[in-house]
């Protein structure tokens, strides 16, 4: 190559060196016009993908609350009631008073598979009567309770007593509870006043008191619970007016009376002691009422007695704070040889038998005053003359001692209007003059008395038809000069 030739192709290598020197100076990006070769394409960085925002976990729904748990009532039905007084419990609280037969229900509500518990806090004030609980405990499952069931029922009679005229004692008897034969009781005899006629015990079974004719006066003794033994009170001894004649204790136990010749004197009954203490005034009688019985009706709201003076049945109410007795309107007519007046368990109606007419005179009683009024039928006719008559302890029969007839005549108690009428099995012999028929307050067995008091004839009574049939057991001896034979709880 000549000199010409490498000078040009100097040139050339020069003149593209500065080319790229040029081109390199446009690529830094110094001032803006032009001058370069090429234009400037600014370049729009990428971004990185966007990424997607992460997903909450998603929320379980909501478990709605649970309903709270059904809950049911507890309650029942009640028997057999009398007065007032009843107080149920359930589970130990929830306090229910009861004042009628009917049913009951409980204000706290249990919720299913709660238990119940269904007691009785307090009895009823009438001591003749003690309520139980069946189907009273369990568990809710789901419903209402309704079947516990509350039953008030008298206690079985578990001994007997009398007092003898002849050896002024009273004597004590058990009473089997299986077939209702009498036993001697192991405790010898207490000593009585003089004269004793008429003996009435206290219906909670803890008292007796007995009625000395010749003495005036009236001898308490207490009842051991166990044994039936009679041991003296603190106070063995209670005056009384002249010539008395009958007693009677009303149901709640509070208050006692005691018929004279003159008039009708009221007691008060410690209820720990059995005391008994005289209080008010007498009630005077315009005629003598003569040996008579006297009647406390089972509410525990009247007195009965009868005035032979003036053939009259005279009612009295008692105080319920006091024990006083006030006089009921007027007089029902009885005859001149009624012996007595008997009342039906529920206090609704009352018999005077009248030996000298041989009837049974019938009588309603007002609820309120206690006064009494003839029944539409007001009297039955019996085959004999009758002096006692005695009501069942259910009020569905009355029980007649016919002493001329050697027999028990069995009435039948009409529900809604109280008549007599014969019952299926309308008689049953009772030996020789019987005079006063005791029947068990549980309405098992009934004991005849004869008129000369020494013999006690022990029967079974059927629930059903009411008839007697005589206990397998024979005649039980009584002391001689024998009183009326008392029953006790």
């Amino acid at each position: 190559m000549n000199h010409t030739q490498r000078r040009s192709s100097s040139r050339v290598k020069h003149v593209i060196l500065l080319c790229l020197v040029a081109v390199l100076t446009a690529c830094g990006g110094g001032g803006g016009g032009g001058g370069g070769f090429l234009p400037i394409i600014p370049v729009t960085p990428v971004a990185p993908p966007e990424t997607p925002p992460a997903t909450p976990p998603e929320t379980p729904p909501e478990t709605p609350p649970e309903a709270p748990p059904q809950a049911y009532t507890v309650g029942g039905s009640v028997t057999g009631l009398i007065g007032s007084g009843l107080v149920l419990q359930n589970n130990g609280t929830d306090d229910l008073p009861v004042a009628a037969d009917g049913t009951f229900i409980f204000s706290t509500q249990l919720a299913t598979g709660a238990n119940y518990a269904v007691t009785v806090k307090s009895q009823s004030k009438i001591l003749t009567r003690v309520c139980t609980v069946t189907d009273g405990t369990g568990t809710i499952a789901n419903a209402a309770v309704t079947n516990v069931a509350v039953k008030c029922t008298s206690p079985p009679a578990r001994f007997a007593y009398v007092a003898s005229t002849a050896t002024n004692e009273l004597t004590g008897y058990i009473i089997d509870p299986s077939s209702g034969a009498l036993s001697a009781m192991s405790a010898p005899p207490v000593a009585t006043g003089n004269t004793p006629i008429f003996t009435v015990l206290h219906p909670s079974g803890r008292f007796a008191y007995v009625l000395n004719v010749s003495g005036d006066s009236i001898s308490s003794f207490t009842i051991d619970g166990t044994s039936g033994a009679l041991g003296p009170m603190t106070v063995p001894v209670t005056s009384t007016p002249p010539f008395p004649v009958a007693m009677a204790v009303e149901p709640t136990g509070r208050f006692a009376y005691v018929i004279t010749t003159t008039g009708i004197s009221s007691y008060t009954i410690d209820q720990t002691t059995g005391a008994l203490s005289a209080t008010g005034t007498p009630v005077a009688l315009a005629s003598p009422l003569g040996p008579q019985l006297m009647t406390a009706d089972p509410t525990g709201r009247f007195v009965y007695a009868i005035s032979a003076g003036t053939n009259e049945v005279l009612s009295f109410a008692i105080n319920q704070t006091t024990g006083d007795l006030t006089a009921n309107g007027t007089p029902a007519t009885a005859a001149s040889s009624a012996l007595g007046i008997a009342v039906d368990p529920t206090g609704r109606f009352a018999y005077v038998p009248d030996p000298s007419s041989s009837t049974i005179a019938m009588f309603s009683i007002d609820a309120t005053s206690g006064a009494l009024t003839p029944l539409a039928i007001p009297g039955i006719n019996t085959p004999n003359p009758v002096g006692l008559l005695t009501v069942a302890p259910s009020g569905r029969f009355a029980y007649a001692a016919d002493y001329v007839g050697g027999q028990v005549l069995i009435y039948a108690i009409d529900a809604t209007s109280g008549a007599l009428s014969s019952a299926p099995v309308s008689s049953v012999a009772a030996g020789i003059n019987p005079q006063y028929i005791a029947l068990d307050p549980s309405g098992r067995f009934a004991y005849v008395q004869n008129a000369s008091g020494a013999t006690v004839l022990g029967f079974n009574i059927d629930a059903d038809s009411g008839a007697l049939s005589p206990m397998a057991v024979p005649p039980f001896a009584l002391p001689f000069g024998a009183s009326l034979f008392v029953l006790s709880r």
